[in-house]
């Protein structure tokens, strides 16, 4: 005997299956360091979904929007000051604002790099390096040119929700003219150097031979204010009685011209 309810299964099961669809199409699942942003018709719908399993509306889709820290790197023909074209390589850090992304996806979409991002790198970069000297990349100014560079994307770019983290000028390859002036003039400093190192020792050394030379005269005033014929007199004679008490034959000659004459002695032997 047929059941009663046999009559009901054609539609409940088609039933039950449409609900257990309807169901998995409103979980989604939004990867970590991620956003999801909901869209429904095109348009978006609702507020931003947090990282993990999120439920919403079985007729939207959710698009990911990545928030974490991401890496740009650029290479470029550069204008300097003197109108030389130089080629610079440069990495940017960057990421979105979590409470923008909504606003980025609904005027820029996916895409916002290349639409947002990259434009503003390429005219930030060359507005701040037309306003120095080729040499300037080179030099301890390299430091201030890159800061510039990220004070300027960062105006231009925060209010859109990309945070600029950092920019690192990695590479400048100016044209040979320029290599040629850089390296001349590092010589020319090193040269300067060199020359600035010798006058200074040569100097050190005048004023070191000055002091030698003085301290020598102050010797010789000293010296020469005490010794007298007095002196010299009374080691004439310590010297003329250690000779006298050697056992070497000898010859004492008396006297000696002047008034202080002392003993000559003349070895024989």
């Amino acid at each position: 005997m047929k059941s009663k309810y046999n009559r009901y299964i054609p539609t409940v099961i088609p039933l039950i299956l449409i609900i257990f669809i309807m169901f998995t199409m409103s979980i989604s699942i939004v990867h970590t360091g991620y956003i999801g942003i909901p869209v429904l018709f095109g348009k978006v719908k609702g507020s931003y979904l947090e990282p993990g399993l999120n439920i919403h509306s079985p007729l939207s889709r959710v698009i990911e929007l990545d928030l974490r820290t991401q890496k740009a790197d650029e290479t470029g023909i550069i204008p300097s000051k003197e109108m030389l074209n130089m080629t610079l390589k440069t990495s940017i850090n960057f990421h979105i604002d979590k409470n923008k992304a909504m606003e980025i996806y609904s005027t820029v979409g996916t895409d916002y790099f290349e639409k947002l991002i990259d434009p503003h790198i390429r005219s930030s970069i060359r507005e701040i390096t037309s306003e120095y000297r080729a040499e300037q990349f080179f030099s301890s100014d390299r430091n201030q040119i890159q800061q510039r560079i990220e004070e300027s994307l960062s105006q231009k770019l925060q209010q859109r929700g990309i945070i600029i983290e950092s920019i690192m000028l990695k590479e400048v390859s100016p044209p040979a003219l320029v290599i040629a002036a850089i390296e001349k003039k590092q010589a020319q400093q090193q040269e300067a150097e060199a020359m600035k190192f010798r006058l200074q020792s040569e100097r050190l050394e005048a004023e070191r031979k000055e002091i030698e030379a003085k301290g020598i005269q102050r010797f010789q005033e000293i010296v020469k204010q005490g010794i007298d014929t007095n002196l010299l007199a009374w080691k004439g004679i310590e010297a003329t009685e250690m000779l006298a008490k050697s056992k070497n034959a000898k010859i004492v000659i008396i006297g000696n011209k002047g008034t202080n004459g002392m003993p000559l002695i003349i070895p024989t032997s």
